[in-house]
């Protein structure tokens, strides 16, 4: 599993890290991450940041291609954090952890606001509010690429089809799986015909209730 290779730096390490590579100083919490290391940065000033320390497994150019998505996407602003440039120039910078493995590391800018699913009640004006920040996204990616993105990824829908054809068995519950065949003919039927004309572009496609941020800003 991924999760093996995950870091383990401490706080320690990541007040050090900040200041040798950022410049940046002040206090330092950890936040919760699976497979990564997430540390939230507060400097004298109170302006926020988080330090991000990668898996051992993940490719530099998949991180590359996260920070020009948020660099494209800074048009409106507020809307994603940035990446900050190190005092070595760079986006990503490379570290070593005490058991040799190696991590790429970045900072970011810190976004203000509650998570949607911390929210109790999703109001009809708050689901059209996020609507409309997603078809914003949406629309700001559309002349975006990156060669990270152009990849086998389980959770693309493009490979919808190939997924479902190949753990449809896995499905025990008989109704259930009758549900997803309904619904894999009616794309195959209605929507698969259409795909070759139809726009294509790189999407925000994990918009949960804990990727979302609500109240941080005027917008």
């Amino acid at each position: 599993s991924v999760v093996r290779f995950a870091p383990t730096f401490s706080q320690e390490d990541a007040i050090r890290l900040a200041d040798e590579l950022y410049a940046l100083s002040g206090d330092v919490e950890q936040l919760p991450s699976e497979r990564d290391q997430n540390f939230l940065i507060v400097g004298k000033s109170g302006k926020r940041y988080v330090l991000k320390i990668a898996n051992a497994k993940e490719e530099f150019a998949m991180l590359d291609a996260q920070n020009k998505v948020m660099e494209h996407a800074a048009r409106h602003e507020g809307l994603v954090p940035y990446t900050l440039e190190s005092l070595n120039g760079n986006m990503i910078e490379k570290i070593e952890a005490a058991n040799g493995r190696e991590h790429f590391m970045r900072v970011l800018t810190y976004l203000d606001g509650t998570p949607m699913g911390n929210v109790k009640r999703h109001s009809p004006e708050l689901m059209l509010d996020l609507g409309r920040k997603l078809g914003m996204l949406s629309d700001v990616l559309q002349d975006f690429d990156h060669p990270a993105f152009h990849r086998d990824f389980h959770w693309d829908l493009a490979n919808g089809l190939d997924i479902i054809k190949t753990n449809l068995e896995l499905i025990k519950d008989k109704e259930l799986r009758e549900l997803v065949i309904s619904f894999k003919k009616n794309f195959e039927d209605t929507t698969l015909p259409l795909l070759e004309v139809l726009r294509k572009s790189v999407i925000y496609n994990d918009p949960n209730d804990y990727n979302i941020l609500l109240g941080g800003g005027d917008d």
